[in-house]
């Protein structure tokens, strides 16, 4: 019965996810044409300690100023449905967003995201897994799992 009731709980959690509008779209765009300045913002993201499995993504930021909810398919992880907790507008194209998922069968995700002239930086918590955005220039973005095992919270 527990399995039944969390098989149902986890289609609508994805029906959720599908039914609202998507903040990134996976790009069409490979590693081997980016340019110059996207292959070095994208290597140097990389090179960062933690920073794990990397997805080129578009980003839709004007979703997170209008929409009441989006839906955010992680690398590696499921596709969710984040709520729009607070928005913070400081310009017409500079805003500070927060999200989190109206119901999980886990630790539920969050999100803290801002949102200027089209770029997304910020970083998504869902099950205990951590998502770092960052802007590529050219509207992509890249979005990376993020391990903090092991990292000094100050390094030297």
């Amino acid at each position: 019965m527990r399995s039944l009731i969390l098989s149902v709980l986890a289609l609508v959690i994805v029906s959720t996810a599908v039914a609202q509008p998507a903040l990134f779209s996976q790009s069409t765009t490979g590693r081997l044409a980016l340019t110059p300045r996207q292959a070095e913002l994208l290597a140097s993201f990389e090179s960062e300690p933690g920073t794990g499995i990397t997805e080129l993504v578009t980003a839709n930021a004007s979703l997170l100023g209008q929409a009441a909810a989006v839906s955010v398919a992680l690398p590696s992880g499921p596709t969710i449905a984040l709520e729009t907790s607070t928005v913070t507008r400081r310009q017409a194209d500079d805003l500070s967003w927060s999200g989190r998922t109206a119901f999980s069968l886990a630790s539920g995700g969050e999100a803290a995201l801002v949102a200027r002239q089209g770029w997304l930086t910020g970083t998504i918590w869902n099950d205990g897994v951590t998502y770092v955005v960052r802007p590529l220039t050219g509207g992509l973005h890249a979005i990376a799992v993020f391990d903090a095992t092991g990292l000094k919270e100050h390094p030297d």
